[in-house]
């Protein structure tokens, strides 16, 4: 793929569980069910956990990691892809051509982070 800044890649990174999915583990499952009507399903729940920044846990202040990731790579114009299920959410940003969401993938049993950070202009590279 090529960068349309022609920055250098910093950073990239990927890391995949085997046995996690998101809507699974999803807190009130009915509730968000009830939410989302006919279309809660995997894209839904990844929706809900990195747009709406749902956690899974109850006890404040848990559960800030995806929010936290989210708002570095927004700050960095850095990219987020999660996939998990059926469905792949994408955080894209500007420098970017990947759509926001993919749906009726093949069934993936758990779920896959991926993570780039561009280069800051100027920056020496390694």
């Amino acid at each position: 793929m090529a960068w349309p800044h022609q920055a250098p890649l910093q950073v990239d990174r990927g890391v995949a569980e085997g046995a996690a999915r998101f809507r699974p583990g999803c807190p009130n499952r009915r509730r968000q069910a009830r939410r989302f009507g006919d279309r809660w399903g995997d894209a839904a729940a990844l929706e809900a956990a990195v747009i709406q920044e749902v956690s899974r846990f109850r006890d404040p202040g848990r559960g800030q990691g995806l929010p936290g990731i989210k708002r570095y790579l927004l700050r960095w114009q850095g990219k987020l892809s999660i996939r998990s299920g059926t469905a792949r959410l994408a955080i894209v940003p500007p420098w970017d051509e990947d759509v926001p969401m993919t749906e009726s993938l093949a069934p993936f049993p758990g779920a896959q982070l991926q993570i780039v950070i561009p280069a800051k202009e100027g920056a020496p590279t390694p």
